[in-house]
């Protein structure tokens, strides 16, 4: 089998292994596409199946074939070449004239592949790849250290912006305009809430590029209060994004400041601006250590996040002693919200791992803080441990079994997050079965509720007919022998009727009275119990800020004696205890989280991502409020940085739905689905909104939000967890985003309120760059004639058909949308990467070869 035909069988078999339902048949027949690949010597296509394997120890040896010249696979012979040596391959056979030029195809072939990683973040630096079961194997990764380091991001960040002239900043004023030049119109924001909004869209559009017009200024931070202040200060860290060294410069002078909220703001910007790459000192740690021991909440949270943050995915153990003591310990500081913010943080650092360790702490933190829950934001210790099992398939078996043992509402949501996570871009068709029962299971107990009530109701409609008929024949009889019996008879006992009934109704008057005073007086008794100490049954008696302020103790937010204010003062109005309403709570989450299911499974998966759509039109008729809040966000999750005209339409009118949190969902929603493509209908919708709801705080807030990831990176970034030509997902990307979404679906408890609009900053994790690069072996950028269109399945086709459609010709470096694919335009340079996306590694073509080249290109 040549070249071409490996090829095609590559790409069948891995078209195939993507509907494969068990495990060990798809890590089959990518094993066999990774052998293929690397007997014909495409190094660089062997990584794409190594990284969807998930194998280090097959990327190890990718790196080894690179190193040494002598070396050749283990598992299949190589095939015929020019010479007796195995040699890489890049797209032709090439003759090599001597044993130098063959070395200098493969130092090229190593710089390309730690490019590849580099994109994937599936190692953090040099060292991973050649520690072996405790022994050093010098795999020659000097040079490319550094790029594994990601060090190269924001250098080549900053030359894609001035070959695309979008080096200019934009004013805070520009992004978030919300009518037309020379209208000007009322705001319901605060000057501190609208000073924290213009710090996210600034941070957002400038992510990256270390300078702006809003947050390089002291006025901002001036304005923002409390916690506004500490998401303003950790905008810089998003503003220095892939730059550590310069942010932290920028945030160091907050971080010794009195007020606990500047702190804050100052750690979570050392993790944001350590998102996504790893320094060499690895300075995050040895600043935020300090903090995780304060007596301050905020300090202490603030720093959980940030190590979430700079070490997603890495599974250091030094994080793991860190946090560890937080998620267990049920009395530290902060109480049940700091330990939640802890696991996340746990399950960010710990996800796709399935760590042992870390999924025993966390089961059983669900168990403990089932019974004493007062709090919906307890869901992420689910949620984390759902990170850890992220893309693990069936090794999260044996979590759910221990789940089903604890009967609480917090585990039943946990389960549902972890079985959806654990499948995630998969396209497991009983998994999405599985998602869509338990959207319609609260939906169908309402259905039978209400089946059972209506005919309770017409069962006594029946009998009040069967009494009406019944009465209505006795008085015909009775009217019969009134006729025979005379009307003086009944005269008389109709008076003597009419006499005991007049008695009767005095007695009962007399009566009701008593019961009255009787039943005052025993709720006066039991009043008194209760104040002496007696607790009232659940679901009844006072609630806790009432039985706090009989005991003359106030109670102090997030503390367990307590709860936090705003769900006490919800279950008052309610007129339920704290506990049973945060369990419902935790209740109705459950078919929101499951709809999630849906997108994330077929993340990749082209038809399973068309039925969803259609599901989601019959839910939209037919499901109840809990599933149709839920929409807007699952479809966010589907269609991340891809606006596609019909789910912006969808989007553009569940953003005028009657119900308030339907439409604050679907104006998040919009922010993410056109995040960071510069989409002009999405914003004229989010414009248009703005006018709309210039008298709600809470929307026009989240509207300003989403302006400003419209244009996140000015244009030049996106949020999709997918690359690799959408064969590769990763896996931080897709934590941050899930994550996100969860807690997406309580968008007042979570964006709108208190703290919580820090969640924002879990996109941090998914925002890269969204560029073609095409460099020399160097490093240098260099410009490449490039062929941009609209990708094709060519898989299983016959002969040689063009992969792109609908072609636009191009000089690297260019910008690919979500379903766009490139090709190279000219056979003067030859790639070192079957796929053309992210940084690729180019090599002038010999003169000598350029005819065959082009002949191939053609």
């Amino acid at each position: 089998m040549d070249y071409e035909d490996a090829l095609k069988a590559t790409l069948y078999l891995r078209a195939v292994a993507g509907m494969r339902t068990e495990e060990a048949e798809r890590e089959a027949m990518l094993r066999i596409c990774y052998d293929m690949a690397v007997s014909h010597g495409a190094l660089s296509m062997a990584l794409e199946y190594a990284l969807s394997l998930g194998d280090r120890g097959l990327v190890r040896e990718l790196f080894r074939f690179c190193g040494d010249i002598e070396a050749k696979p283990t598992r299949l012979c190589p095939t015929a070449a020019t010479t007796d040596r195995w040699t890489p391959s890049v797209h032709v056979r090439w003759v090599y004239e001597d044993a130098e030029e063959e070395k200098s195809v493969r130092r090229l072939m190593r710089l390309q592949l730690a490019y590849q990683l580099a994109e994937n973040r599936f190692v953090s630096s040099a060292a991973e790849l050649e520690v072996v079961e405790g022994a050093t194997v010098d795999l020659k990764l000097n040079e490319v250290d550094g790029i594994l380091r990601r060090e190269h991001v924001s250098s080549l960040l900053e030359y894609l912006a001035k070959e695309l002239d979008v080096v200019a900043c934009r004013s805070a004023e520009d992004i978030l305009r919300a009518e037309e030049p020379g209208r000007k119109l009322r705001s319901s924001l605060e000057p501190a809430r609208a000073a924290l909004v213009a710090a996210y869209a600034s941070g957002f559009v400038h992510a990256g590029f270390g300078v702006d017009e809003a947050l390089t200024t002291e006025g901002l931070f001036q304005r923002a209060r409390h916690h506004g202040l500490s998401g303003a200060i950790a905008c810089l860290g998003l503003l220095n994004l892939w730059n550590v060294e310069q942010g932290l410069t920028k945030l160091d002078k907050f971080q010794y400041s009195q007020d606990s909220f500047t702190r804050a703001g100052a750690i979570l910007g050392f993790g944001c601006c350590d998102a996504g790459s790893c320094n060499e000192l690895d300075p995050i740690i040895s600043l935020v250590s300090d903090a995780i021991q304060s007596d301050d909440a905020n300090d202490r949270m603030a720093a959980y996040a940030a190590l979430g943050y700079a070490y997603c995915g890495t599974a250091k153990p030094e994080v793991l002693e860190l946090l560890v003591p937080a998620v267990v310990d049920t009395a530290a500081v902060g109480g049940a919200e700091a330990a939640s913010a802890a696991a996340l943080a746990l399950g960010l650092v710990f996800c796709g791992t399935a760590d042992e360790n870390v999924t025993e702490v966390l089961i059983q933190a669900v168990a403990d803080r089932a019974e004493t829950v007062e709090t919906v934001h307890v869901f992420n210790i689910g949620l984390a441990l759902a990170l850890v099992f992220l893309q693990q398939q069936d090794k999260a078996h044996g979590a759910l079994f221990l789940l089903q043992a604890i009967p609480h509402p917090l585990s039943e949501l946990t389960q549902v997050l972890v079985e959806i996570a654990a499948y995630a871009a998969t396209g497991n068709v009983l998994k999405c079965q599985t998602c869509i029962q338990k959207c319609l299971r609260k939906v169908n107990a309402i259905i039978t509720e209400d089946a059972e009530k209506q005919h309770a109701d017409e069962k006594e409609v029946g009998e009040g007919r069967e009494k009406e008929v019944g009465e209505g024949r006795e008085k015909e009889v009775g009217e019969g022998r009134e006729e025979q019996g005379g009307e003086g008879r009944e005269k008389e006992v109709g008076e003597g009727e009419k006499e005991v009934g007049e008695g009767r109704e005095k007695e009962g008057e007399k009566e009701g009275d008593a019961n009255q005073v009787q039943q005052a007086e025993r709720q006066a008794d039991k009043n008194d119990n209760q104040t002496e100490g007696q607790a009232p049954a659940e679901g009844q008696g006072p609630t806790v800020a009432e039985t706090a302020a009989v005991e003359g103790v106030e109670p102090m937010p997030g503390a367990v004696s307590g709860g936090e204010p705003e769900y006490v003062a919800r279950a008052e109005e309610k007129g339920k205890t704290l506990l049973t309403f945060v369990n419902e709570e935790l209740e109705n989450i459950v078919p929101g989280v499951a709809l999630l299911g849906l997108p994330l499974i077929n993340l990749h998966e082209p038809i399973g991502s068309e039925m969803f759509l259609r599901i989601v039109n019959h839910m939209l008729q037919y499901d109840g409020l809990l599933v149709r809040r839920a929409i807007p966000v699952a479809v966010a999750l589907h269609s991340v940085s891809n606006p596609q005209p019909g789910v912006v339409e969808l989007l553009s009118k569940l953003s005028h739905d009657a119900d308030a949190d339907t439409a604050l969902h679907a104006i998040v929603a919009l922010g993410v689905v056109a995040a960071g493509t510069n989409n002009a209908r999405v914003a004229q919708i989010l414009r248009s909104l703005a006018v709309y709801y210039a008298m709600d705080a809470n929307a026009l807030f989240l509207l300003k939000l989403s302006q400003g990831l419209v244009f996140a990176g000015k244009g030049l970034h996106t949020l999709s967890p997918l690359h690799g030509d959408k064969q590769l997902v990763l896996k931080q990307s897709l934590a941050g985003l899930f994550a996100f979404c969860v807690q997406a679906l309580l968008t007042k408890d979570t964006l709108c309120q208190g703290r919580y609009h820090l969640n924002m900053l879990h996109l941090v994790l998914a925002i890269r760059p969204r560029w073609l690069i095409t460099v020399t072996e160097t490093g240098e950028p260099v410009a490449c004639p490039v062929r941009v269109g609209q990708a094709v399945d060519v898989s299983g086709l016959a002969g040689q058909p063009r992969q792109v459609t609908g072609v636009r010709i191009h000089d690297t470096p260019v910008l690919l949308s979500d379903g766009e694919k490139a090709e190279m335009g000219s056979a003067e340079w030859q790639p070192l990467a079957p796929t053309l996306e992210g940084i690729v590694v180019v090599r002038k073509t010999n003169p000598k070869d350029l005819k065959e080249a082009n002949k191939h290109l053609e």
